[in-house]
């Protein structure tokens, strides 16, 4: 019977992960509170428990006094024994304590009650810390647990790990969107572990955002070796969420890196967080360009900070088909982009920015300076460029681009005429001859140098004057710029259609002048070829404009064309 004893008790600690020798300890205390406080058994009672035999022996522990003492009448004999008493024991001293073996009577009803709550009360202490013991160094780390039931009423839902420790997750750190079941599989943040009298408490969260940052270090090996940082999180659980990331080496790209191919690596961690949505953008230490970045998936034209006050601001300007997008659903996108940044953000559009006067092209312009900025920094910052200055490197790279291009562009933009975006362009590199070093020493801003010349061209050659001058070879002072070769493409031909339609955009009407008429060399040739080929048999006579002669063998595909271009 005691061996099926020690058999039990060794199956219910590996049950429970417990080591065996604490229920025998249990079981000791047990019997020691069950007999402790019963009238006329000793008080001071220890139990002893045999781990292999399950036998278990009670003793008195009783403290040795002199035999003179017992004339004082203080002698108590649940606590006390003479020293004439002691000889059984061996060689003992006064003050000594002497345990004696005795045999409890039979154990009431109530006495087994309480051992077996004394039982079940040093198990649950003993689960309490070994669950400290387990969870006290993994704080800030991330685990799984299995739902083991869901109260509907309460919001709360019961999760266990390791089939053994039992957790709630209140209502507070669920994401809205879950639809949690029984044995459902969750990721859980470790937030916070303490004890107290009542045991260890351990806080778990799904909507930390260091939840997220632990996720994407599982999915993501270039932040687990430390290539790309996070530099910030924001979330509102189970809607969206925004991570600023950037590389700690150069050529690496942080926010591909992350996303992953068609957002690969990204899906895992919006699946397990609900649907909620992560946008990953590239941290930057200039304001600028961090915002700009932050507001994504919108464009920003433009950002204007106004750094006065106690709260930082900045106004953001965005197209007009982007202002709904940047702001978000009920101001969404604004509100997490706020937070990442640090700054308070103001979105307008376009037009609103115009009507308020700003200017656009400037608010573009100021962005590609705090771009290159921005990247200088960062190569200073990685020692890839030492000695040189960040404005001095932002103004190598700005007169390294191709700025005529960018400036055509900008003139498309505003509906120009495509011939004066070619004859600004030629100026523009007559004005770059004469413009100063961009050397951030003069003080000077290479934008507004930038625009002068571009407006002062504008304002002073026309397309006309500048196509007159460059035939007549005054204007020495253009360079002739040999443009790279292109491949020739074939000529399109003239059909009816587009010659009616160049006749009513320039507003001519009436009977067509063929003198009117540009015909592509490459026709004009087909249709001499053709004249001057030989044919077998005349060419029948044609009744008037609107009838048409026989195709001959010596016509070419071109001069056929022509042919009928002549009688529409």
């Amino acid at each position: 019977m005691n061996k099926e004893l020690v058999a039990g008790i060794k199956a219910v600690a590996a049950e429970r992960g417990l080591d065996a020798n604490i229920i025998f300890e249990a079981i000791e205390a047990a019997l020691v509170s069950t007999y402790k406080n019963k009238d006329g058994v000793l008080s001071n009672v220890v139990a002893s428990m045999n781990r292999h035999t399950g036998e278990f022996q009670m003793f008195a522990e009783k403290e040795v006094i002199g035999d003179d003492e017992l004339a004082d009448g203080l002698f108590d004999g649940r606590t006390m024994i003479s020293e004439s008493d002691t000889q059984a024991y061996g060689e003992v001293e006064i003050g000594d304590l002497v345990r004696i073996e005795f045999y409890p009577e039979d154990i009431s009803r109530v006495a087994v009650q309480t051992a077996k709550q004394v039982i079940l009360q040093r198990i649950r202490e003993a689960e309490r810390d070994i669950i400290y013991q387990m969870f006290k160094d993994r704080v800030g780390e991330v685990v799984s647990a299995q739902v083991r039931s869901v109260d509907a009423h309460a919001k709360t839902v019961a999760v266990t790990m390791n089939d053994r420790s039992e957790f709630v997750l209140k209502r507070d750190e669920q994401i809205p969107n879950d639809r949690l079941r029984r044995g459902d599989y969750v990721k859980l943040y470790v937030e916070r572990v303490e004890k107290d009298n009542r045991g260890p408490y351990v806080k778990l969260s799904r909507t930390h955002r260091n939840l997220l940052r632990r996720l994407l270090e599982q999915e993501i090996p270039e932040l687990r070796e430390g290539t790309i940082e996070i530099k910030n999180i924001v979330r509102e659980p189970g809607a969206r969420s925004k991570v600023a990331v950037i590389a700690t080496i150069e050529h690496i790209d942080a926010v591909g890196a992350c996303v992953g191919m068609k957002g690969s690596r990204i899906k895992n961690i919006v699946n397990e967080l609900a649907g909620e949505r992560i946008d990953v953008v590239e941290w930057s230490d200039e304001p600028h360009t961090f915002i700009v970045n932050a507001i994504s998936p919108a464009k920003a034209t433009g950002v204007i900070l106004h750094e006065e006050g106690e709260h930082p601001t900045a106004t953001v300007v965005a197209a007009d088909d982007q202002l709904s997008l940047a702001i978000g659903k009920s101001g969404q996108n604004a509100r997490l982009a706020a937070r990442l940044t640090g700054w308070r953000i103001d979105i307008k559009s376009e037009s609103d920015a115009k009507a308020e006067g700003i200017d656009l092209f400037e608010l573009q312009q100021n962005m590609m300076k705090h771009d290159e900025l921005a990247t200088a920094n960062r190569r200073l910052a990685e020692k890839q460029a030492p000695g040189l200055d960040p404005l001095d490197l932002a103004a190598k790279r700005l007169s390294e681009q191709d700025s005529p291009d960018i400036l055509q562009d900008a003139l498309q933009r505003t509906r120009r005429d495509q011939p004066q975006a070619d004859a600004f362009e030629e100026k523009w590199r007559e004005a770059q001859e004469q413009l100063p070093s961009l050397d951030s020493s003069t003080g000077e801003d290479s934008d507004d140098i930038f625009r002068q010349a571009a407006q002062k061209a504008l304002s002073e050659m026309s397309y006309e004057e500048f196509t007159e001058r460059k035939e007549a070879g005054q204007d020495e002072s253009v360079p002739e710029v040999e443009e790279p070769a292109v491949p020739e493409e074939p000529a399109t031909p003239m059909t009816a259609d587009m010659l009616r339609a160049r006749r009513k955009a320039e507003g001519r009407s009436g009977p067509l002048n063929l003198d009117e008429i540009e015909v592509p060399e490459e026709l004009l040739a087909g249709y001499m070829e053709a004249e001057a080929a030989p044919t077998d048999e005349e060419e029948p006579a044609t009744g008037g404009r609107g009838q048409r002669r026989e195709p001959r063998r010596g016509d070419s595909p071109d001069a056929r064309r022509y042919e009928d271009l002549m009688d529409e």
